[in-house]
């Protein structure tokens, strides 16, 4: 699943602690790293990550 989820697309985020939840656009595949599946960038303090967090992720196109 994490390769699946890491491409460029439509994706929606939740943040699994507060519920909090975003939809995003992939711009920056980068290499694939085990352990890693999202690098929220810009996008984790909206969701309420400031370091590290667990978020669920889907494809949403």
């Amino acid at each position: 699943m994490l390769r699946s989820i890491c491409s460029a697309a439509h994706h929606g985020f939740a943040n699994l602690s507060n519920g909090v939840a975003i939809e995003a656009v992939s711009t920056d595949l980068g290499p694939f790293i085990t352990g890693r599946c999202v690098d929220l960038g810009r996008a984790g303090p909206t969701l309420g990550i400031s370091s590290l967090g667990f978020v669920m992720g889907e494809r949403l196109d």
